[in-house]
């Protein structure tokens, strides 16, 4: 993903691109440093929750890679929503 935008907010880096096959798609990347396999699993699984549910407020036609920094798998459910929220909403 060399090209494309690249965003960051206080738990994510975000980068998105115009997508070849036409549809909204979700990436994520979460690496050793967000924390051990549980939390990192469990921040994959609200990151797709919260794309299931706001697929339409995201940007058409865009692949969306969302790259998990530190600190972000402690966030709860709501913080997240709350984060991202306000990142898609200045967009």
């Amino acid at each position: 993903m060399k090209r494309g935008e690249r965003y960051r907010t206080p738990h994510f880096n975000i980068r998105m691109l115009k997508s070849p096959v036409g549809m909204t798609r979700l990436g994520i990347a979460a690496g050793r440093k967000a924390g051990k396999a549980c939390a990192r699993n469990r921040i994959k699984r609200r990151l797709r929750e919260y794309f299931r549910l706001n697929r339409d407020r995201l940007p058409r036609e865009t692949d969306v890679v969302f790259i998990v920094l530190e600190g972000a798998p402690a966030m709860d459910t709501k913080q997240l929503s709350e984060e991202l929220d306000r990142f898609f909403d200045t967009e």
